[in-house]
């Protein structure tokens, strides 16, 4: 039997605001890091624009944040 977890991305936005500021990170200097522009970053948090894939593994890597936890999944440390 098959099991997969589903993804609740309307969490997105406020878990990556929330890894953002506990490393300290402007929305400039995390969108410089991962190399996009600053919006994409306001937007992630503000607009519930979804990342494309390269985007989320960046930035959960500079956050130092597993991929299903900025997607809604429970963090386990």
């Amino acid at each position: 039997m098959n099991t997969y977890t589903r993804y609740d991305l309307t969490q997105f936005g406020a878990r990556l605001r929330r890894g953002r500021l506990d490393k300290n990170l402007t929305q400039r200097k995390l969108a410089q890091i991962v190399g996009i522009d600053q919006h994409y970053i306001s937007d992630y948090e503000i607009k519930g624009r979804k990342p494309t894939l390269l985007h989320l593994c960046l930035i959960a890597s500079v956050l130092g944040l597993p991929v299903g936890y900025l997607l809604g999944g429970k963090y386990y440390e």
